[in-house]
């Protein structure tokens, strides 16, 4: 039995460029389509001025522990393409760690037991996270 998702807004800007329920109705989707069972997600958006303060790089940061993740994200996103690309994004990565495949080992990550000295954007993880988002956009947009 899946864990109920809980979607908590701080700072939710009235022209964001997504709803609220839509939000969850994308997070619970991805959720299901990535077949991640008992995994729970939390979700959090944040004003930016907050998500500065807090020294997060890009749109979003995930702090994961063993079988429960907590995604904050920028509500410095300014079009619907760009949220549901995040979420999309930060998804899959919560994913790979539910599969085992992503990991934090001694303070870095590796993939399949394996750490990579490349630039990031070019990690397997990202690889995926990127063609995940780009394919899987049109489906939840």
């Amino acid at each position: 039995m899946m864990k109920n998702l809980e979607v908590v807004v701080e700072d939710f800007p009235v022209s964001y460029p997504i709803t609220e329920a839509e939000l969850i109705d994308t997070v619970n989707a991805l959720h299901h389509e990535f077949d991640m069972g008992d995994y729970g997600v939390d979700m959090y958006f944040i004003g930016f001025e907050t998500f500065d303060e807090l020294r997060f790089h890009g749109e979003a940061e995930l702090e994961i522990d063993e079988g429960y993740a907590e995604c904050t994200l920028s509500s410095d996103l300014n079009s619907r393409e760009e949220v549901m690309k995040t979420i999309i994004h930060e998804m899959a990565h919560i994913n790979q760690m539910a599969r085992g495949d992503l990991s934090w080992v001694d303070g870095k990550l590796e993939w399949r037991n394996e750490s990579y000295d490349c630039e990031y954007d070019e990690t397997p993880w990202e690889v995926e996270a990127i063609e995940l988002e780009e394919s899987l956009f049109e489906e939840y947009e």
